[in-house]
């Protein structure tokens, strides 16, 4: 139902991208920043994501401070909301997540309140970047991901909101940049279709 669902919403975003393009509203980090799958599909101009941003309040670059910005100029929730954060959060928890998940459901909360029509994303298997894969740390970080994932896919059912699985989806090595981890081009063209 939730895949059905999420794949009817972006087959909406991409399906009127065109002259009278429909509007959503980003929440995220640098996966979602800049001229990436947002610009794609000439989504607008309300995108609050900022590279560097985590669901934890404890980056200064929080989804808290996002949504702060995003109160500032009056909440625009547009025609969808999508909430594309944690791959900082990711790649820094030790063990729990628990501030990273308490900061999410409380914007969640938040947008709905707002009358946000919700777009979940779950992050890419982090462990099988270019940057990690292969490396000690590449099967944590798959593990982490794994578990943020679940979440993201509980508050999905919780918020009644769609959702979009990109686990499996950056898996090649061409879809990302010379860093080895953000997405170059062709790996934004993915996250939009």
């Amino acid at each position: 139902m939730l895949r059905t669902l999420a794949a009817a919403a972006f087959a909406l975003l991409i399906g009127s991208a065109s002259a009278s393009a429909t509007d959503a509203t980003a929440f995220g980090d640098s996966f979602t920043a800049g001229r990436g799958w947002y610009s794609l599909l000439n989504l607008g101009n309300d995108n609050f994501a900022k590279s560097g941003a985590a669901a934890n309040p404890a980056f200064g670059n929080s989804l808290a401070a996002q949504l702060k910005l995003w109160r500032a100029v009056e909440r625009p929730t547009n025609d969808w909301v999508v909430v594309f954060i944690g791959i900082n959060d990711i790649e820094e928890a030790t063990t729990t997540f628990g501030p990273s998940r308490a900061a999410y459901t409380k914007a969640l909360k938040e947008l709905q309140a707002a009358g946000a029509k919700l777009i979940l994303v779950q992050a890419p298997d982090l462990g099988q970047t270019p940057k990690f894969k292969g490396k000690s740390e590449g099967a944590e970080l798959t593990k982490k991901t794994i578990t943020w994932n679940k979440f993201v896919a509980q508050q999905a059912r919780a918020f009644h909101a769609g959702l979009v699985n990109l686990f499996s989806k950056l898996s090649s090595s061409n879809l990302y940049g010379p860093d080895g981890f953000h997405p170059n081009s062709k790996g934004q063209q993915v996250i939009a279709n």
